[in-house]
């Protein structure tokens, strides 16, 4: 079963790297590079905080 679940993680990491590459190479001629890494790592904490705050109020029956 673990192999299983390393094996889909493995296919979906190995298709977000192109796809990272694809999207951030250009961006990053018209856009300061540590501008882009401020802004992710804004985004990232945002849905974090998003999903510790909703997880919190749900309620499971």
């Amino acid at each position: 079963m673990h192999g299983r679940v390393f094996s889909l993680m493995q296919v979906s990491n190995s298709c977000a790297l192109p796809l990272g590459m694809v999207l951030f190479g250009p961006l990053a001629d018209i856009v300061k590079i540590e501008m882009i890494l401020l802004y992710c790592g804004f985004l990232v904490l945002a849905c974090t905080l998003f999903v510790y705050f909703s997880k919190r109020y749900t309620y499971t029956f």
